[in-house]
C-alpha cells in the first residue's frame, strides 16, 4: 500500500534539506570560515558605519564632491577591515589546521551549519505566515519543524499586531 505525502510532510523534507544542506556545507567549510564568512562582512560595515566621518576628513579633501567622498571613505573602511579579519581567518585557519582541531573545527562548523539552517527555516515561517495571499496556518499546524519552532508563531506578523502601552499618547505634545 502507498502511502500518500501531505503538503505538510513535502514542507518539512524542503525545511529538512535546507538545514542539511547548510550542516553539510558547514562540516566541509569548518566553523572558523563559517563564521569568519558571515560575521566579517557584519563587523566590516559595523566598523564602517562608525568610523567612514573619521576617514573623510582625510578624503574630502582630495575629493571635492561630498557624497562621492563619503562612499569612497566608507568603501576604503569597509575594505581594510575586511582583509584584515581574513588575515586573522587566514592565521586562526594555520592554528587549526592539525588533524584533532581541524576535526573540531568540522563538528562545530557542522553545528553552526544546523542553526544557520533552523534560523533560516523560522524566517521562512514567519514569511509564511505573515504573507497574505494563501491560508497556511492549517499546514503550519501539521509541520513537523513549525512545532519544534513553535516560538516563531507568536512573533506578530504585522505592525498592527505589535503591542502599544497604553501610556503611549501619540500627537499630543503637551
Amino acid at each position: 500500500m502507498e502511502k500518500q505525502m501531505n503538503n505538510a510532510s513535502i514542507l518539512d523534507l524542503v525545511f529538512l534539506a535546507i538545514i542539511v544542506l547548510f550542516a553539510v556545507l558547514g562540516l566541509v567549510r569548518g566553523f572558523i570560515r563559517e563564521l569568519f564568512a558571515r560575521g566579517a562582512p557584519i563587523i566590516a560595515l559595523w566598523v564602517s558605519m562608525l568610523a567612514f566621518r573619521k576617514v573623510n576628513e582625510y578624503v574630502e579633501p582630495h575629493v571635492h564632491i561630498h557624497i562621492l567622498s563619503v562612499i569612497i571613505s566608507f568603501l576604503l573602511v569597509f575594505i581594510a577591515v575586511y582583509i584584515v579579519l581574513m588575515i586573522v581567518r587566514n592565521i586562526i585557519n594555520s592554528v587549526f589546521s592539525g588533524e584533532i582541531f581541524q576535526g573540531l573545527d568540522r563538528l562545530l562548523g557542522f553545528a553552526f551549519g544546523v542553526i544557520e539552517g533552523l534560523a533560516l527555516v523560522a524566517l521562512l515561517l514567519i514569511i509564511l505566515k505573515a504573507q497574505p495571499w494563501f491560508d497556511v496556518q492549517e499546514l503550519l499546524d501539521q509541520s513537523f519543524f513549525y512545532k519544534i519552532l513553535g516560538w516563531v508563531g507568536s512573533l506578530p506578523t504585522t505592525v498592527q499586531e505589535v503591542p502599544v502601552p497604553e501610556e503611549t499618547v501619540v500627537g499630543d505634545a503637551a
